[in-house]
């Protein structure tokens, strides 16, 4: 079993490598990475029992991307990103399925180790993604970040470590979000803040750390939305739009 996490099994799941010395996986390893593995080697009388669970560091990549809109349309593109590019993407990118019913996007673990995004961030379409776990890391985007229209998305958690947006922040159309509470750390948005249409956001508590916000601020058409206490300290400090 090989993975990101402990006993994660996102590379490699309990696979049966056969009677072999050594076995190179396929791809790269994600760079910047705490990776997991444990061996388990068996026999007619069955599982070796005691193994550990060992790890290692992968190098981090330095900044890549300038100029470039990466466009992930299938879970195989997703898992392929980090070995492609890098932690600290410079461009733009774009997670939309193509929703064909083959190779769909479930999860984002993969894009774990991202810690920042240059320009923009659209995360849109995607009918089986129900979180935004795997962006612990991701603390700034230079663009706006734009989330709407994924059908089972139900919480933004993973964004906890996002402190700013140098562009607009837009969720909208989003069925199930039922809070933003993963923007607990986000103090910043450069350009406009919009929230619309999100037919079950009960409260938006999560943005209890947003001071500013350099554009417009609308908040609108979120008929299940009945307080907004999460917006007492961008009530007493700044909007300029």
């Amino acid at each position: 079993t090989v993975g990101i996490t402990p006993n994660g099994g996102q590379i490699l799941n309990n696979f049966d490598v056969g009677n072999v010395l050594n076995y190179d996986p396929a791809g790269d390893f994600p760079s910047g990475s705490t990776i997991y593995v444990k061996i388990i080697p068996y026999n007619s009388n069955g599982d070796a029992a005691g193994c550990n669970e060992e790890s290692f560091m992968t190098e981090t990549s330095t900044s890549c991307g300038a100029g470039q809109t990466i466009t992930l349309s299938t879970q195989t593109q997703v898992n392929d990103f980090i070995s492609n590019y890098c932690n600290s993407f410079l461009g733009n990118l774009i997670i939309q399925d193509d929703n064909n019913g083959v190779d769909n996007i479930t999860s984002l673990i993969q894009l774990s180790s991202l810690t920042s995004i240059g320009g923009y961030l659209q995360i849109s379409f995607n009918n089986a993604l129900s979180n935004l776990d795997s962006f612990s890391y991701l603390s700034s985007i230079g663009g706006n970040l734009s989330i709407f229209n994924n059908d089972v998305l139900s919480n933004i958690n993973g964004l906890s470590s996002l402190t700013s947006i140098g562009g607009n922040l837009s969720i909208y159309n989003s069925a199930v979000l039922s809070n933003v509470d993963g923007f607990i750390s986000l103090d910043s948005i450069n350009g406009d803040f919009y929230f619309d249409g999100n037919s079950t956001l009960i409260n938006v508590d999560g943005l209890t750390s947003l001071i500013y916000v350099g554009g417009n601020f609308n908040l609108i058409n979120n008929s299940m939305l009945s307080q907004c206490c999460g917006l007492n300290a961008i009530m007493n400090a700044e909007v300029n739009g």
